[in-house]
């Protein structure tokens, strides 16, 4: 129904990867989910281009669905939320700061650390898909620091700001297709469930 698994979505059903995003297992969990994008989301998009958050919060999303599939090529696990896109989101956040050598007392650290327990918390739970929130932490952290950097010396919105930051998504991109590629499955060969 859109969840992801990996011999699924190396079978050409490589969409799984993004409509795993949009489903969760139970209520709590999309309020879990809910809760921490609430506290964090805001405050970094007041400070980037608005599709440059929606940039790092898809692409940490989907990296974080790869990171998943890789890591359970060979197992029957079924993946499916946005604690990946979600941590991206908080770890770009934290890129910023670090970019933009941000005063802490300006930033809601009380929010963050909120947001981060909650979604870490829930991977201490049994069936908790780490690698998802592992891999879409550290493309949230990658992306947000890229976008920072080109926003801090390109000053934000010149055209040439907005160039590189397509530029990097553009970049982010290709490195998933070329790694979905690798682990795809040959052609003609389908899992049937």
């Amino acid at each position: 129904m859109g969840a992801d698994v990996a011999e699924l979505t190396f079978s050409d059903q490589y969409w799984r990867m993004f409509t795993n995003l949009f489903m969760h297992v139970s209520f709590t969990h999309l309020a879990m989910n809910m809760l921490a994008l609430w506290s964090i989301g805001p405050i970094l998009e007041q400070r980037i281009p608005c599709l440059a958050f929606v940039g790092i919060y898809f692409f940490s999303g989907l990296v974080g669905s790869l990171s998943s599939d890789i890591a359970t090529i060979n197992q029957n696990v079924i993946s499916c939320g946005a604690s990946g896109a979600i941590l991206g989101i908080i770890t770009a956040l934290l890129a910023y700061c670090l970019v933009f050598k941000t005063n802490i007392q300006e930033m809601p650290v009380k929010a963050m650390l909120v947001s981060l327990v909650l979604t870490a918390g829930l991977g201490l739970l049994p069936s908790i898909d780490n690698m998802a929130h592992i891999g879409g932490a550290c493309a949230g952290f990658v992306l947000g620091g890229a976008v920072s950097l080109c926003i801090k010396m390109f000053k934000y919105p010149s055209k040439l700001s907005l160039l590189i930051i397509g530029l990097v998504f553009i970049v982010t991109a290709l490195g998933i297709y070329v790694q979905y590629m690798h682990y795809a499955l040959p052609s003609g060969y389908y899992v049937y469930y």
